[in-house]
């Protein structure tokens, strides 16, 4: 990412006196996820930050779909950086709409916080727009009216964009949470508390396809899990123990992937991980699997002795595991397969099972 940009993202942060966060709601929600993360952000700055939603987003917080809202109203979140408020959410009942505030060792009065569908009362002086290629998509009245007079920032992965922003933070193929949270390194590595993580983490774990990931988006994974931010997002990580956390950790920093064939290995020698036990090994694959990168094809070798080397095998292509169990006996059924090896070098099986794999 260009270092000026981001020197220049820095600075308008530093000198704003109200910033609006403009998120798509057409990203899967990654967009949604990665501004509450900078909110957070900035609210651990002192910089007085407002999320701007065209729509409330149905598809996230379980609501009903948008055009069910009257004549589709502007929503403004207004939530004062002096507040620890730790979670936002809505629910819809009987026609009526409420909204839950939790705070941190606080209390929130009423007028703490303002849904309004009227302007701002004071005007902003940056936009931040998140998932946008273009700056005719964002149909945001407040952007639309006040864009002109005050500084954009454009962030986004799509691969073609019209850098409409004066700072674009522009990486085609990167999660968008990336993108965010080296912008906010940028500013300060410290704004990147637990529940700043917790949004960052939720952004990469849920709207991520394995195809889109890079070796920094993984190493961003592993910080997260370091910084206990699998306690702030729904479907925590389901072990307090500490060894599993740690190996959960350096097992994402040694995934490798292969987007061509939707795949992710890992490699778990016996020098690296001595005392393994059965049920690390079920919540390893598990966390992976499904609640914390849901990958469908993944590969786990491990040795539970020197001389031996055991593999488990997700594919979601039966005739791949079909062939797989020939050159690999064990125990295969439906689109998992296990088997055992008298090989003391787990790199050699790992290598040839890869291999084999991608020639399939």
């Amino acid at each position: 990412m260009d270092l000026r940009q981001l020197s220049e993202f820095k600075r308008l942060i530093e000198n704003s006196r109200e910033i609006a966060l403009v998120p798509s709601l057409e990203t899967r929600g990654e967009s949604l996820f990665s501004a509450l993360a900078l909110l957070f952000s900035l609210d651990n700055l002192n910089r007085k930050t407002s999320l701007l939603l065209e729509s409330l987003p149905p598809s996230i917080i379980g609501l009903e779909e948008a055009q069910s809202w009257r004549d589709k109203p502007t929503i403004i979140i207004n939530r004062p950086s002096a507040d620890k408020i730790s979670q936002i959410r809505y629910n819809k009942n009987n026609g009526r709409v409420y909204l839950h505030i939790n705070a941190h060792n606080d209390s929130v009065r009423a007028e703490d916080v303002a849904i309004a569908f009227e302007p701002f009362k004071n005007e902003p002086d940056l936009f931040i727009c998140l998932g946008f290629s273009s700056s005719k998509q964002i149909v945001h009245p407040q952007f639309r009216q006040r864009s002109d007079r005050a500084a954009v920032v454009n962030i986004d992965n799509h691969r073609e964009n019209e850098t409409f922003g004066q700072v674009n933070l522009i990486n085609p193929g990167k999660p968008l949470a990336e993108i965010v949270a080296n912008a906010i390194k940028a500013i300060d590595e410290n704004l990147i508390d637990q529940r700043v993580s917790a949004y960052l983490l939720k952004g990469l774990k849920l709207y991520t396809s394995p195809q889109e990931f890079s070796n920094n988006s993984c190493q961003w994974i592993a910080e997260l899990v370091n910084q206990e931010a699998l306690s702030y997002i729904p479907n925590p990580c389901t072990t307090e123990d500490i060894e599993q956390l740690s190996l959960l950790e350096r097992s994402i920093r040694k995934l490798e992937f292969y987007p061509a064939k939707n795949l992710a290995v890992l490699g778990l020698p016996y020098w690296e991980n001595q005392g393994l036990y059965s049920n690390d090994i079920i919540f390893l694959i598990e966390e992976l699997r499904s609640r914390l990168l849901d990958l469908k094809n993944l590969i786990v070798l491990w040795q539970p002795k020197r001389s031996l080397t055991q593999g488990i095998v997700y594919l979601d292509e039966k005739d791949r595991l079909k062939q797989l169990s020939y050159l690999y006996p064990g125990q295969y059924q439906e689109s998992r397969g296990l088997f055992t090896v008298n090989q003391p070098d787990l790199s050699i099986i790992k290598k040839q099972l890869t291999n084999y794999l991608l020639s399939l």
